[in-house]
């Protein structure tokens, strides 16, 4: 996994700008577990970082010189920049998953699905502050925009459950389409869509009334989606089919499907939304 960080480019007094200073990309080696620093100026590899076993992702922390580097083990490495150094190991638990920042990187939440646990981390301590413990077993989790809900995701149950960051308690829950996966949530944090990867469709829930919005039959098994940065659409890949399907976000309709490469898995967009 891939987290670019960028050092914005100097303009000199002639006519031609000068180069942009190097953006660093930080790779997740799982099997050697490692964290490789990446000059992509020079396309090379400037440092390797040993972290804790099995790596799954890194994310930056917001506000900070930080990342997090969670582990399968349950374990996080947290890798200051720009010494590249682990400054700290955390446990979270018996493994880890997905991991969310709040919006001022002051607290973190991390999913742990061999616990069914989701903990509540103080960064500034490395401390934990709070569990919450699944009724049903929980595969995936998501934070709203304005930092005051997660959503979690069990496969089992094929329900969405929400969760106050602030109060630690459960909202309420809402059954969705069969083994919902991966979840996009809009800016003003009104809406969620997850795909539902046993069924040919997208569901759509509300988070502050936590009901099922609509079900989105798109004729195809989602496996990966894309929010468009003006939130008006949602971009829906399927790895069985070799399609991305787009979906009107206010509307909770299909709009059109395309053709793409075999077995689509991820997608990113330009910042002006001009390009996928």
């Amino acid at each position: 996994v891939l987290i670019s960080l960028l050092v914005g480019p100097t303009l000199g007094c002639h006519h031609r700008p000068a180069p942009p200073q190097p953006y660093l990309a930080f790779v997740v080696n799982s099997g050697s577990s490692t964290l490789a620093v990446v000059d992509l100026a020079r396309l090379r590899v400037t440092a390797v970082i040993p972290v804790t076993p099995q790596p799954d992702h890194v994310v930056a922390r917001p506000d900070s010189h930080q990342l997090y580097v969670l582990s399968a083990s349950g374990q996080i490495s947290v890798v200051a920049y720009p010494e590249l150094r682990v400054a700290e190991t955390l446990r979270v638990g018996t493994s880890a998953r997905d991991l969310a920042f709040s919006p001022d990187g002051h607290r973190a939440y991390v999913l742990d699905p061999v616990g069914n646990d989701i903990v509540f981390l103080d960064c500034s301590t490395g401390r934990q502050t709070g569990v919450v413990h699944g009724q049903d077993p929980l595969t995936g989790m998501a934070l709203a925009p304005d930092g005051k809900t997660l959503v979690a995701a069990s496969r089992a149950s094929n329900q969405l459950v929400f969760i106050s960051t602030e109060t630690r308690k459960v909202l309420g829950s809402v059954e969705v389409g069969k083994a919902p996966g991966p979840m996009v949530i809009l800016p003003n944090s009104s809406k969620v869509f997850v795909a539902d990867t046993d069924a040919d469709k997208v569901s759509a829930a509300d988070l502050e009334s936590h009901s099922l919005l609509s079900n989105i039959e798109i004729g195809t098994r989602p496996t990966g989606m894309v929010l468009k940065p003006d939130a008006g659409e949602v971009f829906v890949l399927s790895g069985d089919a070799a399609t991305l399907t787009i979906l009107d976000a206010l509307h909770d309709n299909v709009e059109q499907t395309f053709p793409t490469g075999r077995d689509p898995v991820a997608g990113v967009f330009r910042r002006d939304s001009s390009v996928l």
